[in-house]
């Protein structure tokens, strides 16, 4: 596995699960949960993704489905 270039490395992840997500898994159809993911790079930039998961062990990970997500903004910035 090569190692990214320095300036794409992260310095910090934080990671938050968003209470109010009540969507379902597409591949099996169990409840999953999503996460803010927010890292912050060595040059400070920062960037921010919703990565939604199934709650069983089928392996799912993925954006989460517009429906099911009633996001807030203030939900996303919460992590700062």
């Amino acid at each position: 596995m090569a190692v990214p270039p320095k300036s794409t490395a992260a310095h910090t992840v934080s990671v938050r699960e968003i209470l109010n997500y009540f969507g379902k898994c597409p591949r099996c159809g169990y409840p999953a949960q999503a996460s803010v993911v927010q890292r912050t790079f060595v040059d400070g930039n920062q960037e921010t993704e919703i990565v939604a998961t199934c709650g069983l062990p089928c392996g799912w990970s993925g954006p989460p489905t517009g429906a099911s997500l009633p996001m807030r903004q203030d939900a996303v910035d919460c992590c700062g």
